[in-house]
C-alpha cells in the first residue's frame, strides 16, 4: 500500500499457494525482498518485491519477522527459537529453546533488526533480550510482573538511538525505556498509581516473577497422586514411580469454563478457608480464575472487569495495582460447591442437571448437555462421558473409576478440565 492525497493505494499483494495466516512482515533493507511469517503455514516466505515467490523455508508458528543486513530473522512459537537465514534461504544460526534463561524463549513475538543486532520480545516470560547479527547472547531485561518497570505480555519491542519501544500488551500500555535509566515515558489507558508498584529496580529481576509463577510444588489433593509443580499453561505431576503427567490448562474456545476466550493459566496459589486448603490457579492475561476444592471440583470465578491478574512477592494484583484478595473467589466458590453438594443429596438427584445448576445456571438444559460432550476431548474423556451417559447410578461411579484408572496407569498429557469435570459429574 501506498500513502497518497486521497488516501491508501494498493500497490501489490503477495500471496503464494500454502500461504495461511501470515502474522509478520518485512521489507529488506534494499527493498528487493519482502518477508512474510506464517503461523498457522508454518512458513516464512520470501518474495521478489513487485514480483513472485523467492523461497521458503519451513518454520514452526513463525511469528516474527526483520530484515538486518544480509540476513533475515523469524521467530518460531513452536520451537520457541529465533532462526537466521540468508537472503537466498540459506539457514545461518538460530538460538533459544524453551526456558527462561539466558537466550531461551517461551513466546517470541516479535524480533527488530538495526545496525546494534536485533531485538526479541516474548510474551511471556516478558524478557526483551538482545543479540548480536550472529545471534549471539548480548543481555535481557524486563520480565512480567506487577512493578512498574515490570511488564505484561509485551508482544512487540524495537530500538530507536537507545530508546526501546515496547508494546506493553496487557499493561495497556506503549512504554519508552532506556535499560541504563529505566522508564522514560508511558503511553497508557491506566493512571500512575506509584504507591502501588514496585520500584523501578525491579525491572532487573525478572526471576521474582517467572519463580513465583512456576516453581509452586505441593502435594494437594486435588490432583492425581503425586507432586505438583506448575509450568505455563499446565500442571506437572512426578507421580511415585517417577513418572511425569502433564495436566493441559488449556480448554477448547467457547468452553463453558471459559466462555468466548482461550484460556491460559500462569500462576498458581494456595488459600485457606473454613479449614480447607483450596488451589486458585490463574492467569497474567484475563480476570478469571479456576477455584479448586480440596475434592477435586473445579469453579471458574470472575473478577468484576476485564483487568488481568498479576503475582509478585506481595500477593495478586491487577493491571492498576490495585491488591486482589483470592479469598473472594473462594467464597463465591464455596457457595457453589455447597449448592451443587445439597443438590446431589436430593432424592433421585440427575448428576448432570445437579453440575448445571450449581455451575451453569445460565445455560440451558438442551444448550448444557450438547455443550457438555464438547469439553471431553480427550480419549479417554470421551469414553467416560460416553459410559457416563449410558448408565445408571451404579454404572456411573464405575465409568469414572475406570477413567481414573487410565488416568493413573498412563502417562503423557492430561486435560485437566475433563478432570475437574469428572470430579463434578461423579464427586469423589
Amino acid at each position: 500500500l501506498a500513502v497518497s492525497p486521497e488516501g491508501l493505494r494498493h500497490l501489490h499483494s503477495y500471496n503464494t499457494e500454502g500461504m495461511v495466516s501470515p502474522e509478520g512482515v518485512a521489507v529488506s533493507p534494499d527493498r528487493k525482498l519482502v518477508a512474510a511469517a506464517d503461523y498457522d503455514g508454518h512458513r516464512l516466505w520470501v518474495f521478489r518485491r513487485g514480483q513472485g515467490l523467492a523461497w521458503a523455508r519451513e518454520v514452526s508458528h513463525a511469528h516474527g519477522v526483520a530484515f538486518g543486513g544480509d540476513s533475515v530473522y523469524v521467530s518460531s512459537l513452536g520451537e520457541k527459537k529465533i532462526l537466521r537465514y540468508s537472503l537466498d534461504g540459506e539457514i545461518l544460526g538460530e538460538i533459544g529453546g524453551p526456558g527462561w534463561g539466558d537466550g531461551e524463549f517461551l513466546w517470541p513475538t516479535s524480533v527488530f533488526s538495526d545496525g546494534d543486532g536485533v531485538v526479541v520480545s516474548d510474551g511471556h516470560t516478558g524478557k526483551v533480550t538482545l543479540l548480536g547479527h550472529d545471534l549471539g547472547f548480548q543481555g535481557a531485561f524486563g520480565g512480567n510482573g506487577v512493578g512498574a518497570g515490570l511488564f505484561n505480555m509485551p508482544y512487540c519491542a524495537v530500538r530507536n538511538q537507545g530508546d526501546y519501544w515496547i508494546a506493553d500488551t496487557l499493561k495497556g500500555r506503549v512504554l519508552v525505556y532506556r535499560p541504563q535509566s529505566g522508564i522514560r515515558h508511558i503511553y497508557s489507558k491506566f493512571p500512575a498509581r506509584p504507591g502501588r508498584f514496585a520500584g523501578e529496580a525491579d525491572a532487573r529481576v525478572w526471576l521474582n516473577y517467572t519463580d513465583l509463577s512456576s516453581r509452586w510444588e505441593g502435594r494437594p489433593p486435588q490432583f492425581p497422586t503425586g507432586t505438583v509443580f506448575a509450568d505455563y499453561g499446565k500442571l506437572k505431576i512426578l507421580d511415585p514411580a517417577g513418572r511425569w503427567k502433564e495436566l493441559d490448562l488449556q480448554v477448547p474456545y467457547d468452553s463453558l469454563w471459559s466462555p468466548g476466550m482461550f484460556t491460559y493459566f500462569t500462576w498458581i496459589r494456595s488459600v485457606r478457608r473454613s479449614g480447607q486448603e483450596y488451589v486458585v490457579i490463574g492467569s497474567t492475561s484475563q480476570s478469571g480464575v479456576w477455584v479448586v476444592h480440596p475434592d477435586g471440583r473445579g469453579s471458574l470465578e470472575n473478577l468484576d472487569g476485564d483487568s488481568p491478574l498479576q503475582v509478585s512477592r506481595e500477593g495478586v494484583f491487577a493491571a492498576d495495582g490495585a491488591r486482589i484478595d483470592l479469598g473472594v473467589f473462594v467464597g463465591s466458590a464455596q457457595t457453589k460447591f455447597s449448592l451443587h453438594q445439597e443438590l446431589l443429596e436430593e432424592r433421585g438427584a440427575d448428576r448432570t442437571e445437579s453440575a448445571r445448576r450449581a455451575f451453569w445456571p445460565e445455560v440451558g438444559p438442551a444448550e448444557f448437555a450438547s455443550r457438555l460432550a464438547g469439553e471431553f476431548t480427550s480419549e479417554s474423556g470421551r469414553s467416560f462421558y460416553r459410559d457416563f451417559r449410558a448408565a445408571d447410578r451404579e454404572g456411573e461411579v464405575a465409568a469414572a473409576a475406570s477413567y481414573d484408572a487410565r488416568l493413573n496407569d498412563g502417562g503423557g498429557s492430561l486435560r485437566l478440565a475433563e478432570y475437574w469435570l469428572r470430579n463434578i459429574l461423579v464427586p469423589r
